[in-house]
């Protein structure tokens, strides 16, 4: 059983903010839940302001919440640049099309990608299997009526 350990993500993005401005790069990061074999992965990115995440073909399944600062998404559409601020406090789904992402100021992001495809393909298979049934249950919320008689 895997203990229930709360994170700060406050805490993670002050030291990856440091870790950043002092980095020749202008960017840290460190996944903080998931990863190889799991369902979903999150990761903190720290970028000094100005720091692009080069352009890049979204994964399946992603979002970006702001955890402090903006930053800027764009991508291509027809024959202009598509853009979109992200401020802190706020949340995108990320496009599955390819888009890059800059800092418009020092910035925090927590991303939570979708592993779900690489997860079930490094998932040993179930060792028993059951078929579903299609009975239909009765929700436990649905008043049910007296058998014929009853009062």
């Amino acid at each position: 059983m895997e203990l229930m350990e709360p994170i700060s993500l406050d805490t993670i993005a002050n030291e990856l903010h440091l870790e950043a401005m002092a980095s020749p790069s202008k960017r840290a990061a460190r996944t903080v839940q998931g990863g190889t074999g799991h369902a979903l992965r999150q990761t903190v990115i720290a970028l000094c302001a100005g720091t692009d995440l080069s352009d890049h073909e979204g994964p399946d399944e992603a979002t970006l919440q702001v955890l402090k600062g903006r930053v800027r998404i764009t991508r291509p559409q027809s024959d202009t640049l598509a853009e979109t601020v992200v401020d802190m406090g706020e949340i995108l789904l990320v496009p599955r099309t390819f888009h890059g992402l800059r800092a418009v100021n020092d910035a925090v992001i927590l991303l939570t990608v979708s592993m779900a495809e690489a997860a079930d393909n490094a998932r040993p298979p179930a060792a028993e299997s059951r078929p579903l049934t299609s009975t239909p249950q009765t929700p436990l919320s649905t008043p049910q009526e007296p058998p014929s008689g009853v009062a």
